[in-house]
């Protein structure tokens, strides 16, 4: 009786003992304020593309990624998206606050984006038919928050949701906007 009690105390200290290792993280290394880390990126899925068809704004971006130092983000943009009638084009550049907390990073701030889009309709009637092609330029302002994980140094996934208010022809329009990124830096 007193030597399995013995073995129940041993077995119990061991699971114990690596269970606590088991849960151990490395020490994580702070770095330093003034590193530029560049990379790419690219949202590959927009909610909106399921609940609505917005022609003023493509839903696809590339964007160019700046992060300077740990609180800071810049990130140009180029938005395409063509059809047999119309081509758009959507520049644009967003700025970001960024709070780091292990490998997750919170992101915070503002997309503006200008929109270069042609149309092109064709009426047809009895004789002949008549091509017009339309071109309307826009801008927005996006309020944005989102979140990336890095499963490893270089590579992160990651969702935004933005509200933005968008110049049309002297008309506004706003909408919601939610999308997967991936990210790779360099």
């Amino acid at each position: 009786m007193k030597n399995t009690k013995l073995r129940f105390a041993i077995l119990l200290l061991t699971v114990l003992f690596s269970v606590q290792t088991t849960f151990a993280q490395e020490k994580e290394k702070k770095e330093k304020n003034s590193k530029v880390v560049f990379g790419l990126g690219m949202s590959f899925f927009n909610l909106s593309n399921l609940t609505y068809s917005n022609t003023n704004v493509p839903s696809e971006s590339i964007y160019l990624i700046f992060n300077i130092g740990n609180k800071l983000r810049i990130e140009p943009s180029i938005g395409l998206a063509f059809s047999e009638d119309s081509k758009q084009y959507n520049p644009g550049i967003g700025v970001f606050g960024k709070k780091t907390i292990s490998k997750f990073n919170i992101l915070y701030g503002v997309r503006f984006n200008m929109g270069i889009n042609q149309y092109t309709s064709t009426n047809y009637s009895y004789w002949n038919s008549t091509t017009t092609t339309t071109t309307d330029k826009t801008f927005g302002v996006s309020p944005t928050i989102g979140g990336e994980y890095s499963f490893i140094k270089n590579f992160s996934l990651g969702a935004e949701v933005k509200f933005s208010a968008l110049n049309s022809n002297d008309e506004w329009l706003s909408f919601t906007n939610s999308s997967v990124l991936i990210r790779f830096y360099f």
